[in-house]
This record gives C-alpha cells, sequence and structure tokens, in this order.
C-alpha cells in the first residue's frame, strides 16, 4: 500500500512559513520570477493562485492572480490581486541594450553567460557562450559585463569553422590520442625538431 493521499489544502499548508508579515512559500520556486510552484492534478500551478482558490473558490481560465509586489514568494491572500488577462500588464522586463548579452540560470550558483557580436558569413549571429558560478543574479550580471568587455576587446575568428576548431583545441586530450610527461610536454620522441 502507498501512503494516504493528502487533499490540497493540507499540502499547500505544509509548504507556508505564516510566521512573519508574509507567508513565504517553502515548496518549488519558479527560478526565473521568485513564484512558488505546486502541482494540481497533472498540472503545475502557482502557489499564489491556488492560495487564492482555496480561501475564494475557483478563477476562470483568462483570470490570474498578481503576486504580492514586494515579494513574489508571499501566499498571504491579503497580498495578493485577481487581474483578467485583458487588463494584466506584462511582467517580464524590458529588453536590454543592444550588444549586452544575455545570462540564464542554469543551476543554483551556475550561470549561461551568452554574447553575440556581428554576424557569420552565412548570415547567423555569431555567438559565445560561457557558463560561470556565481551565488547572486547580480554576480552573474558583473560577470556578464565583464565577459562582453573581453569579446568586444578580443580579435575573433573570421569563420565558424575556426571557432570550432578553437574550441576543439581546447578540450583536455584524451589518454589514449596524447601522452605527457610530468612537465606538461609530450615525450622528447614526439616533439618535432
Amino acid at each position: 500500500m502507498g501512503r494516504p493521499v493528502e487533499d490540497l489544502a493540507t499540502r499547500f499548508e505544509r509548504q507556508v512559513d505564516r510566521s512573519g508579515e508574509h507567508h513565504m512559500w517553502l515548496g518549488s520556486i519558479n527560478p526565473e520570477r521568485g513564484t512558488g510552484r505546486i502541482k494540481v492534478g497533472n498540472m503545475t500551478t502557482t502557489a499564489h493562485r491556488v492560495a487564492w482558490e482555496l480561501a475564494h473558490g475557483p478563477l476562470t481560465p483568462k483570470q490570474r492572480v498578481a503576486t504580492c509586489a514586494s515579494n513574489p514568494a508571499c501566499v498571504r491572500v491579503e497580498h495578493l490581486r485577481v487581474e483578467s488577462s485583458e487588463s494584466a500588464t506584462p511582467s517580464r522586463s524590458h529588453r536590454a541594450r543592444k550588444g549586452s548579452g544575455s545570462m540564464r540560470q542554469v543551476r543554483p550558483g551556475r550561470w549561461e553567460l551568452r554574447v553575440s557580436i556581428g554576424r557569420w558569413e552565412d548570415g547567423r549571429p555569431r555567438s559565445f557562450t560561457r557558463t560561470v558560478a556565481a551565488r547572486t543574479k547580480t554576480a552573474a550580471a558583473n560577470l556578464l559585463a565583464e565577459f562582453v568587455e573581453e569579446m568586444s576587446d578580443a580579435s575573433l575568428p573570421k569563420t565558424r569553422d575556426l571557432r570550432d576548431l578553437k574550441r576543439v583545441g581546447r578540450t583536455k586530450p584524451s589518454v589514449t590520442t596524447a601522452t605527457f610527461t610530468s612537465d606538461g610536454f609530450p615525450p622528447a620522441s614526439d616533439r618535432s625538431p
């Protein structure tokens, strides 16, 4: 036999800390928005929507629950409000200035930075990526600014083939294809004169 099935209200309450002014969601968090997530049936929905529906009843599909203005992980019903999809203002931030790069969180503490500078001869954007360790979004943004500056000042390959060759050259050689001495050089017999 499996464990007993809990109702939604009980599952929800286990994931909420009501000790402060904000009732903080302790369960799964959307890393991009900072809002709580919970699975209801076969669908994942926002924790603030479930909080509202548990207190006031079901919403129509066109209605959405806006998060607490000061803390998106807050599920206190008094801090939430309902908006229709027509009146909802997009919560996305404005696009960054062209050439300033982009970043995304790969997992906690890891960020992928991407810089696009010009285009290749085939018309595709010349994009370069780097994965970095950063604890906060601000620290990642600072590393992105450094990466943009570094790539802007660098002499970039003219063709994609050269870029790919550089990447191959940076990989660690496998034990079966290359042998190195303790000083990091190939054995004298393998060196060219």
